[in-house]
């Protein structure tokens, strides 16, 4: 069982998370995220055993993270505009993507090289958003399989533009895909507006 959660924990894992998006995993050490975290190499060994627990802890931290996020726009009246509040997310963060990439894919790439324990835990953090944007799919009237269909088209180019933003630092392909997501929304809404 791990330790309690404690401010010098928070403070190493948000230096991970820090290190890891910049570094990448594999070029960040564990004795980097303890100066990052303004503490001594010895704290961190003594709440992370290995990298890989310091790397579970920052994965278990996105999904809070990204739980926290999304249940902050529950605060929308409708589906719709919640969905429209997570495409809104790519455009907020769209400087950080062009400059360093989307962290929690580099994550992914890099646990899938160096981690045969962690490979694909990053996707916990993808189905957060993915379960999350089904569900609010299907509250806006579509069946179950049609909600889980739009979340994968949705997540597939809204992901896929921070990839590509990234590799040709092109901040337009992350507005634009937002854009065109847009546009397919109010399509799905105005459809289902006739519907009922």
């Amino acid at each position: 069982m791990g330790r309690p959660a404690t401010g010098k924990r928070q403070r190493l894992v948000a230096a991970a998370i820090e290190q890891f998006h910049r570094q990448g995993y594999a070029r960040t050490s564990l004795a980097a995220v303890a100066q990052a975290a303004g503490l001594s190499a010895g704290n961190i060994f003594y709440y992370f055993k290995a990298k890989d627990d310091l790397a579970s802890a920052v994965i278990d931290e996105w999904c809070a993270v990204q739980a926290g996020y999304l249940a902050q726009l529950e605060s929308e009246a409708c589906g719709w505009q919640r969905i429209e509040g997570f495409l809104q997310q790519a455009q907020v963060m769209r400087d950080v993507y062009v400059t360093l990439g989307c962290p929690l894919a580099g994550l992914a790439r890099d646990l899938r090289r160096e981690s045969d324990a962690l490979n694909g835990e990053v996707a916990r953090v993808y189905a957060v958003q993915f379960q999350w944007l089904a569900t609010q799919f299907a509250r806006c009237g579509a069946a179950p399989a049609r909600a889980e269909d739009y979340s994968r088209t949705l997540m597939t180019d809204y992901h896929g533009a921070i990839l590509l933003a990234y590799t040709q630092a092109d901040a337009s392909l992350i507005d634009d895909a937002v854009e065109r997501l847009r546009n397919w929304i109010e399509a799905l809404r105005a459809a289902s507006l006739k519907e009922h």
